[in-house]
């Protein structure tokens, strides 16, 4: 399954990856590489590789999941949703969540 890729990802730095601590010789960062292959919203192939960074590692990124789901929840950030069993992807709008890992230190390229 091929989904959009929010314009703010697309655009972001190219040199994310070279932040990667660990390959300094420093304590482990933070590492996702993200392939995607398939075709766009236009019918185009899509093949492209995308890279998320913290240089703090896995917890800033744990504890802004966390806290992005709880906002949700308790409506600080849109209406509270309906009683019910939902998944964080169908809460937290992408968008948002991205402005948010950067403002935590995350890099995408």
């Amino acid at each position: 399954m091929t989904r959009a890729i929010p314009a703010t990802v697309g655009a972001a730095s190219r040199t994310a990856c070279s932040e990667a601590r660990r390959r300094r010789g420093e304590p482990a960062s933070l590492e996702i590489r993200i392939d995607l292959d398939g075709t766009d919203h236009a019918g185009d192939h899509l093949d492209r590789t995308h890279h998320l960074v913290h240089p703090a590692g896995q917890r800033p990124m744990t504890a802004l999941g966390i806290a992005l789901g709880a906002e949700r929840l308790l409506g600080l950030n849109g209406t509270p949703p309906t009683p019910g069993i939902h998944t964080p992807e169908s809460l937290i709008d992408p968008n948002y969540a991205v402005e948010r890992m950067r403002e935590v230190g995350a890099k995408f390229s």
